[in-house]
């Protein structure tokens, strides 16, 4: 197989996937583009049919009653056409309108079901953001793609009408006069010969531009990413006081500057584009200057009255019309495989195979006394050299709280993903009441533990949605949680309590809440699904030594008012002095395991070094200046 071969089998089977996740996703839409293309093309065929006629029947001096009845015929047909023209386009474009946020839902739905560790991938989240800027700016994908489809069908449509009435009249004007030359089959294929020669002229323009125009395509599907970031970035409320102070305005305009000017081909594309289509409107207009002189030539000789010449050079014209759109259409849609290659790629990242119910998998029993162990637990990252923790081996507590500190990168925030299963160890297994927790449910797994990541996010929504995390919110529940976190859902700030609207995204009555409330509410979400086993990553990082006094408090009266497992994880190591047990992790081993009094006895040990480096700033008396 050739090359070109090759490319047109990988283009076409993007093109037919298209297809079927457009049916899959809407399956009436394509049904009203088809029907709405056929639709569009007719009436230019009918005035080609009824206009000569009219024309005819004026100069032959017809019956006034026959010209009447056939413009009205024209006009009721027209009318008809029309009718059911509007009729089909309301109804593609209500399904298409939809089907925009039908692809947005359908593509944020896969991707909060991918397996996670593709999920935390660079490359992932650059083709999301990609696709995303894509279908909001309506540049290409599933859109183009229908959009395209519907043109080409009411181009070709026009095109087979046109093609169907020339050659109708060529056959009635040899049978006419078949001694004239004129009218002979001769000049007829003088007229195909003329409108192949164009096709194949500007076919060969139009795929020498081709080239440059994909070059276009796969740059605009590759970077749409940054210049949807950088664009937005400028938007963010968040981020003015940034942009201001640090005048990074003019630098992003000089970064998507830079960016746009490194592609030459972009403008030159561009350039190129307004020659291109002067080249091919001079081809055709050669092509119709020849064929006009046959057409006048035979109108001289007899062949074709005043109506046949009008249907002939209007069917003439718009065949050629037509020629160049599909060609210039099918060049559209070959370049939209670009985009959609890009969509296709994302859209087979393999779904969270724990999330798959299988009929062997064990269900949990609700209970809150259970055991969770570490057995030789050790996970490398894809790609990564080096293990990120490496033959761990604990227990947590049976009840209390359990903290886990370390050094940046020593594993923490790892044992916390493989506990949530995230991800899967390596070697090793973490076994729940003596089962490796990957024979259970990860529906009923997931019920034992609630979870407030260190880079958790709260949504502009109502108080009350945040806290029960978009379910149906319980209102007592949900004042109970989040005093719980110290927070107070009556006070002023929250004028409609669980009822007002967070950030200012959506509503501009919204409430601007500051890091350490958003922490807090964060922290009565985790409260609010009632969970065994709560994990808190960095819980109060964002709190005063108050506040987060205040939350430990709360932590441990939940601990032993309702039996709770609590593990968190923090480098403030004031916060361990209240834990029933402390696990130190260093360079992906746990290296330390006890009680604050005794890993401190252990003068050697990481945590000692540990708590003097951050002791020694509240201990050290000496003033800088002094």
């Amino acid at each position: 197989m050739t090359y070109k071969n090759s490319r047109f089998h990988e283009h076409a089977g993007i093109i037919l996937r298209g297809y079927r996740m457009i049916r899959g996703i809407d399956p009436l839409l394509l049904i009203f583009v088809i029907a709405d293309a056929l639709a569009s093309a007719a009436p230019l065929i009918v005035n080609l049919y009824f206009s000569p006629k009219i024309l005819t029947m004026m100069t032959q001096k017809a019956a006034l009653s026959s010209l009447m009845l056939f413009v009205a015929s024209m006009l009721l047909t027209n009318y008809l056409l029309s009718f059911l023209q509007a009729q089909l386009e309301r109804q593609k474009n209500n399904h298409r309108d939809l089907f925009h946020y039908k692809v947005l839902l359908y593509i944020s739905e896969h991707y909060a079901h991918i397996e996670f560790s593709y999920a935390e991938k660079g490359k992932t989240i650059e083709n999301l953001q990609s696709i995303l800027s894509i279908i909001r700016a309506y540049r290409g994908g599933l859109q183009r793609l229908e959009w395209t489809t519907g043109d080409i069908l009411r181009v070709m449509s026009q095109a087979i009408g046109c093609l169907f009435l020339l050659l109708d009249m060529e056959r009635k004007s040899v049978k006419w006069s078949a001694s004239s030359l004129l009218a002979s089959p001769v000049s007829s294929l003088a007229v195909l010969l003329f409108i192949l020669l164009a096709f194949l002229f500007t076919r060969k323009i139009l795929l020498a531009f081709d080239s440059r125009t994909n070059q276009n395509t796969s740059y605009w599907a590759k970077n749409n990413a940054k210049w949807s970031y950088y664009n937005e970035y400028i938007g963010v409320s968040s981020a003015a006081k940034d942009i201001r102070i640090y005048q990074q305005g003019d630098a992003i305009s000089t970064l998507l500057h830079n960016q746009f000017s490194q592609s030459e081909h972009i403008h030159i594309v561009s350039h190129e584009e307004g020659s291109v289509f002067a080249k091919i409107a001079g081809i055709h207009a050669t092509v119709l200057g020849c064929i006009y002189l046959l057409a006048t030539a035979r109108a001289s000789a007899g062949v074709f009255d005043a109506g046949r010449i009008v249907r002939y050079i209007g069917a003439i014209t718009a065949l050629m019309g037509s020629i160049t759109n599909i060609i210039r259409l099918f060049s559209r849609l070959w370049n939209n495989c670009g985009y959609l290659s890009v969509l296709f790629e994302f859209m087979d990242i393999p779904f969270d195979s724990q999330n798959l119910l299988q009929s062997n998998f064990l269900t949990i029993p609700k209970v809150n006394n259970f055991t969770i162990v570490f057995e030789n637990v050790s996970f490398r990252y894809p790609g990564a050299k080096t293990d990120a923790l490496d033959n761990v081996s604990f227990e947590l507590p049976q009840r209390g709280c359990m903290a886990v500190v370390g050094r940046n990168g020593s594993g923490k925030s790892t044992m916390i993903k493989l506990l949530c299963r995230l991800y899967n160890p390596t070697q090793g297994r973490i076994l729940l009441n003596g089962t490796d927790i990957q024979q259970y449910t990860y529906s009923s797994y997931r019920k034992l533990l609630s979870v407030v990541f260190q880079d958790f996010h709260l949504l502009p929504l109502s108080l009350g949605q945040n806290v029960a995390a978009l379910s149906t919110v319980n209102p007592g529940l949900a004042e109970e949680c989040l005093m719980r976190a110290g927070m107070d859902p009556h006070s002023k700030q929250f004028s409609n309590g669980l009822d007002t609207i967070l950030y200012k995204d959506f509503d501009i009555n919204g409430v601007a809440i500051s890091g350490g409330e958003a922490q807090k509410i964060a922290i009565a979400r985790a409260l609010y699904k009632q969970a065994p086993l709560i994990v808190l990553d960095e819980p109060t990082a964002a709190l005063d030594p108050i506040a987060e006094q205040e939350i430990y408090e709360h932590l441990h009266k939940v601990v032993e008012d309702d039996g709770k497992k609590v593990i968190f994880i923090s480098h403030r190591l004031s916060s361990c002095r209240f834990c029933d047990s402390i696990a130190v992790f260093d360079e992906g081993k746990l290296v330390q395991q006890g009680t604050h009094q005794n890993l401190l006895k252990d003068q050697n040990g990481v945590y000692h070094q540990l708590w003097l480096a951050q002791a020694q700033y509240y201990t050290n008396t000496t003033c800088v200046g002094d």
